[in-house]
């Protein structure tokens, strides 16, 4: 199971309970997490089940990008594996990642 709290300036904003290998997000309202801002792309991430590394994030060719714990994740599908308790940085926005 995978569980993000979305904050916005050190708020909490709403938290997302998932049980499927894929999770999209973006300011596009098809998006499993819809982030409505500037600096948000259509299509800005997602986090993917990839069976023994776990859960990673990558960055959908955004113009803003995409970090976790202030790591940017650059290049061609760059990804990053996650962990319990890392953060995402879209934007304002700060996904929190809890896995279970």
């Amino acid at each position: 199971m995978l569980k993000i709290n979305v904050l916005h300036e050190n708020r909490l904003v709403d938290t997302y309970k998932f049980d499927k290998p894929e999770v999209f997000i973006g300011h596009a309202p098809e998006n499993d997490i819809m982030l409505d801002a500037l600096g948000v792309a259509k299509e800005h991430a997602q986090i993917e089940f990839i069976g023994g590394n776990g859960w990673v994030a990558s960055d959908r060719e955004s113009r803003t990008g995409t970090c976790v714990n202030g790591n940017i994740l650059t290049g061609f599908r760059a990804r990053y594996v996650l962990r319990d308790g890392d953060v995402i940085q879209i934007g304002k926005f700060n996904l929190e990642v809890h896995i279970s």
